[in-house]
């Protein structure tokens, strides 16, 4: 795996991809079975760092071997950041970032993964993009404002997160143990987690010592945290309430689009939700049946899928089963209308600019 690094203006986007000359897939697969290649852009789910996600890029080269991974952390968070402090800011920063991969990807077809928090920017971003830079959008473990809202009252109960400037310096301060218990609010105490990158426990033991499988999961996670933490990485969970939800700018664009509700986003969207999940327990009803996302969303194909054994992080969690779900999304999408005669001939150009948000 490569760790790099694009500046620009001010802002830093830390990524990591696998290493194409060492661990390219098996090739021919996807286009035996008419699939064009994919260029995959995850973004991390803090306090997650970019170390999270080699389990999962494993996961999908099995599906995708000739396909490229990307997972970035968004500007605050891990080692990414920005001289700018607006939330709209960082929406913006964000698409230039999506643009910058697609520059280097051009000939393949963008699948965003946008999991939690980090999916709400979607509904602003996505829009401003020109037309052909992402083709297919999955959204992980997120609900609409009126359901993050929910969940971050839940992560708030004690209403330390939204005290402004305290709440701050409390974070800044004690980020790392913020993430230990972070990570327990959001694995199971039980569970199953073969699939999961860091469970050194053999298979077979795992299915039956759930209790050890779900220590094991924590503990690494909280592991490769605590190394990144250490590095100067951050977890800017206060400034992200704030932000979005207990006081954001009067004059957000970002905040007014998500609580407008409208259906911004006309590109295929897949949605996953880990059932499991203590931190989403108000959501998880409503959420199983009709996610409410799905708002934002108004193109041909809007799936959803639940996976009952995972929790906040099931792209880490249950990688595999992830995997599954999105090859099987987009075979799907790739026939839907929004996708009829993509051919080769009638790609879009590379993407050079976008409209400012």
């Amino acid at each position: 795996m490569a760790t790099c690094v694009w500046a620009t203006g001010g802002t830093q986007f830390r990524f990591r991809t696998p290493d194409p000359q060492t661990e390219k897939g098996s090739g021919g697969k996807q286009k035996l079975l008419g699939l064009p290649l994919f260029t995959f852009l995850f973004a991390t789910d803090p306090p997650n760092v970019v170390e999270h996600y080699d389990g999962c890029f494993a996961a999908m080269r099995d599906r995708f071997p000739d396909s490229e991974m990307l997972v970035f952390e968004l500007p605050g968070f891990g080692m990414s950041h920005s001289q700018r402090s607006s939330i709209d800011d960082l929406a913006q920063d964000l698409t230039n970032f999506i643009l910058k991969v697609k520059q280097d990807h051009s000939e393949s077809d963008m699948v965003l993964v946008m999991p939690c928090v980090s999916a709400l920017f979607c509904p602003l971003v996505l829009p401003n993009l020109p037309l052909g830079t992402v083709e297919h959008l999955v959204v992980v473990q997120c609900a609409d404002y009126a359901g993050e809202l929910r969940w971050a009252n839940g992560v708030n109960s004690g209403g330390m997160l939204s005290l402004p400037g305290l709440a701050r310096l409390y974070n800044y301060l004690n980020a790392k143990a913020i993430s230990a218990n972070w990570y327990k609010a959001t694995f199971p105490k039980r569970g199953s987690y073969h699939e999961c990158c860091g469970c050194k426990t053999a298979t077979s033991q795992l299915e039956t010592d759930v209790d050890q499988g779900a220590l094991q999961a924590r503990s690494w996670f909280s592991s490769v945290a605590a190394r990144a933490f250490d590095k100067g990485a951050r977890f800017p969970l206060a400034w992200c309430l704030q932000r979005l939800f207990y006081a954001p700018p009067p004059a957000s664009k970002l905040v007014r689009v998500l609580r407008e509700g409208r259906g911004t986003i006309q590109i295929n969207t897949l949605m996953i939700w880990g059932m499991q999940d203590g931190t989403h327990r108000a959501n998880l009803a409503d959420e199983k049946d009709a996610p409410s996302f799905a708002r934002y969303v108004s193109a041909p194909l809007v799936q959803h899928r639940c996976f009952s054994d995972s929790a906040h992080f099931p792209e880490l969690q249950h990688p595999q089963q992830f995997a599954s779900a999105v090859y099987d999304f987009v075979q799907r999408s790739e026939r839907s209308p929004a996708c009829a005669g993509k051919g080769s001939g009638g790609r879009q150009p590379p993407v050079r600019a976008a409209s400012r948000l």
